[in-house]
């Protein structure tokens, strides 16, 4: 059997004292030693201001390496931090491991016999910089310079701040070799190191918590009574179970429904990781559920955790209901999954826990049924949007329909309040814009004449459009008519409440907003059957089911807003999420 690529924690006391990692060396495809002054300071600076409690350790990046036939290790990852560690070690006149340049002689030769046997000055520096021995005389040695000189100074200015230069030393070599840790990368699966040097270098594989976190669970335990067929199969299993909650966690419509947005996971898995450690890696670090599960181990009640984990997103996923409430929670960042997991945990069924869903949502909403009715579009947009999307919720939730809210689209689109009814078209600033627009109103006008004529108010509207729309139109006169067919289509009051708003992606409603009411109302028709995702809500607006009365398709008046204000109270009233209402409706 190939045996797989595992990684571990060690020790910097691991590679001094164990014969089996204490001989590096990096090959000829590598770049060589390149770090500067502030790279140095700042490993220095990490590994002397963590602060040791208990059995926590400061753990450097990722080093990545392959065996040889002779029992050494390629540095494939990592060189940069290991070379910089046996620098400090060389200059703390300690112990340490071996590492060489496989090509570049010079450079071993200097970091082995100058830099790690601590015959280094600024003397000698000059000496073989300027005088005959060339074979030093290159970059690599520049940098090891550069970087013992940086050491040196430091532990130069924190020996006089401290007044005590052999506890510096001694603290800080303590906290090197027992409280610092290096995630250890084995590649054993044939992989050509140079392949695996460059793609991670490109950036098309970094190193993830996902990938270290496997090769935990998938490593072969020290364990000679191990029955190695019955391993296969663990792991095999382990494999299989793990792709299927990376591939599941890989669709849209399952992902938006756990976060907010797309994030920068390179594997979506490492989501359940964080969710279990209860960690962020912003504040934690990169590595830290690889570092959970370091400690901790990889056992198979460890395996049952992360998979209960995901069964139970995913049991959310599929409940209807339970989808609908954390989507919009999530949605309307009022809480994050990790929130709801420790609601969960606390509930004693599925129905408490969906009860406490709607205490949260009518909490966080914080809005009572007499209270919505002053909600104005510039000062509470936000309230408005998450009262919207509510009642589109709401209303999906207590339809006979099976379809869900897609959050997946909501969250990719960005979405906006459109007016039902405009007060005034915004970016017409041309003539021909002007006429294009008035031609349009007329075609509407004349339409109205036969069909609904309003005391014959249409007539006289479009008698007066066309006496004015020619060549020489001025805005003066373009706005006078344009404000006479908006008041004509709707009662321009309450324009800017919430009985005259609708959610809409911003793609839609960039296409309505220059339109008079059934000019929108014909947009909203195309795009919904063009496939375009229109908030169900929003549709019913559009087609006047609120109001119910087909005589009236052109326009949007008072009776109109009227009614669906209404709607939008009875829905929410009815879900419980006004304050002060039964949460049981």
């Amino acid at each position: 059997m190939k045996m797989e690529n595992y990684a571990e924690l060690k020790t910097i006391v691991d590679f001094i004292e164990n014969k089996e990692y204490d001989h590096f060396f990096v090959d000829s495809y590598q770049r060589g030693y390149k770090w500067g002054k502030k790279k140095a300071e700042d490993l220095l600076n990490d590994i002397s201001e963590f602060k040791v409690s208990g059995d926590n350790f400061y753990c450097l990046q990722p080093v990545v390496v392959k065996k040889t036939k002779d029992g050494k290790w390629e540095l494939i990852d990592g060189q940069q931090r290991l070379t910089t560690i046996f620098i400090i070690l060389s200059f703390l006149e300690k112990r340490k491991f071996d590492i060489n340049y496989k090509t570049r002689t010079s450079s071993s030769i200097f970091l082995t016999n100058f830099i790690g046997k601590n015959e280094i000055s600024q003397d000698k520096w000059t000496n073989f910089i300027d005088g005959p021995n060339e074979a030093f005389d290159n970059i690599d040695n520049y940098h090891f310079f550069t970087a013992y000189n940086t050491i040196k100074e430091w532990f130069n200015k924190k020996s006089d701040d401290a007044s005590d230069d052999a506890n510096v030393k001694g603290d800080f070599y303590k906290k090197l070799t027992e409280h610092t840790k290096v995630i250890w990368y084995e590649v054993w699966d044939g992989s050509d190191s140079r392949e695996i040097f460059t793609r991670i270098n490109s950036g098309k594989i970094p190193l993830t918590n996902a990938e270290l976190i496997k090769a935990l669970f998938l490593k072969k335990p020290d364990n000679d009574n191990l029955n190695t067929e019955v391993f296969q199969l663990k792991q095999k299993e382990i494999a299989q179970e793990w792709d299927r909650i990376e591939y599941s966690l890989q669709h849209d419509e399952f992902w938006y429904f756990l976060n907010k947005s797309e994030n920068e996971l390179p594997t979506r898995i490492e989501f359940i990781f964080d969710l279990i450690t209860e960690k962020d890696p912003k504040k934690h670090g990169k590595f830290h559920s690889f570092r959970h599960y370091a400690k901790k181990g990889t056992d198979e009640e460890k395996w049952q955790g992360v998979k209960k984990c995901f069964l139970t997103l995913e049991g959310w996923f599929e409940d209807r209901e339970m989808y609908h409430l954390i989507g919009y929670l999530v949605t309307c960042g009022f809480s994050t999954i990790e929130d709801l997991k420790e609601e969960y945990i606390k509930a004693d069924s599925k129905n408490s826990f969906k009860e406490s869903l709607k205490q949260i949502v009518r909490k966080k909403l914080g809005i009572s049924s007499d209270k919505i009715d002053g909600l104005e579009y510039d000062k509470d947009k936000q309230k408005i949007t998450n009262i919207l999307l509510l009642f589109n919720i709401e209303t999906l939730l207590k339809s006979e329909s099976n379809f869900r809210f897609p959050f997946d689209i909501h969250k990719k689109e960005k979405w906006s309040l459109e007016h039902i009814h405009a007060q005034q078209s915004k970016g017409l600033n041309s003539q021909e814009k002007w006429a294009a627009w008035l031609n349009e109103a007329m075609d509407l006008l004349e339409k109205l004449k036969k069909d609904h004529d309003k005391g014959g108010k249409a007539t006289e509207l479009s008698d007066d459009i066309k006496a004015e729309n020619n060549q020489s139109l001025k805005k003066g006169t373009f706005e006078s008519l344009q404000t006479k067919v908006f008041n004509f289509f709707g009662d321009s009051e309450d324009i800017h409440s919430i009985s005259n708003l609708a959610l809409l992606d911003l793609g839609t409603n960039i296409a309505l907003s220059n339109h008079v009411f059934p000019v929108k109302r014909n947009i909203i028709i195309e795009k919904d059957k063009e496939g375009n995702f229109i908030p169900l809500c929003t549709k019913n607006v559009f087609l006047k089911y609120y109001r119910g009365d087909i005589s009236q398709m052109y326009f949007w008046g008072p009776n109109d807003r009227e009614q669906y204000l209404t709607e939008i109270k009875d829905v929410l009233k009815k879900g419980g999420y006004f304050e002060g209402d039964d949460i049981n409706g």
